[in-house]
């Protein structure tokens, strides 16, 4: 059913326009059916840009509008799996890695990029591999099982600070390591810091994995890419 919720949003989010901007987002809220208090970030900036539009001093694009949207919409993903209609997480709770030629995630994972990309139309049978899945932090949107690097807060005190401490890096991973391949999640919506990336790719070299995949959320599918680094 959340897949289903989650594709019908970016149907909207999609058709969505300055001159149709409230309509939309009425449809929106609705087909979420979710407490404002749950999504309140998505809620403010719809209610900041109907004002703007309203008064005439909106200077968003159509597509500027479409994408905030969007960007707003996976920040409460994390409500979503809690509350309402998305009673579960982008990936469920399983943790097993599967490869589907040059694909690698949880077999859920794999059956959306199937049905997504080659119309459900599967060529070959994903084959489950001695992989990892970590996430850069612990809130955004995946499962609780997957094991993680930083607490969002912490996450945010390191951004300001400007330090990062490798050694606490490996410390969590090599926790989580079972496996040669590792599945890393960039699970951060925002506040993006590519160094905190590089050493957690630099820090699973140390820890002798032979293949390290990293994960993104597309704002436009909802579905996460994968990208092989080393």
């Amino acid at each position: 059913m959340y897949r289903k919720v989650l594709l019908e949003c970016r149907k909207i989010i999609n058709q969505t326009v300055e001159s149709n901007f409230t309509e939309k987002t009425d449809l929106l809220i609705k087909t979420l059916s979710i407490p404002e208090h749950n999504m309140t970030a998505l809620y403010s900036v719809i209610a900041q840009a109907n004002y703007m539009i309203n008064s005439r001093r909106n200077k968003l694009s159509d597509e500027e509008l479409r994408y905030m949207l969007r960007y707003h919409l996976l920040l409460g993903i994390d409500q979503l799996k809690r509350y309402g209609p998305l009673s579960c997480s982008m990936i469920g709770e399983e943790t097993n890695v599967y490869k589907y030629h040059d694909y690698i995630g949880s077999l859920l994972e794999t059956k959306f990029q199937v049905e997504y990309y080659n119309n459900g139309y599967w060529d070959g049978k994903p084959v489950k591999v001695a992989g990892d899945m970590v996430k850069l932090v612990r809130y955004g949107g995946l499962s609780d099982k997957i094991p993680y690097i930083y607490e969002e807060s912490q996450n945010k005190n390191i951004i300001i600070k400007n330090t990062i401490d490798k050694n606490y890096i490996l410390n969590k991973m090599s926790k989580a390591k079972k496996g040669d391949i590792l599945v890393l999640y960039d699970n951060r919506l925002r506040n993006k810091q590519n160094k905190i990336l590089d050493l957690c790719i630099e820090s699973a070299k140390d820890l002798g994995y032979k293949e390290i995949w990293v994960k993104t959320l597309d704002l436009y599918t909802y579905l996460w890419k994968c990208k092989r680094v080393v």
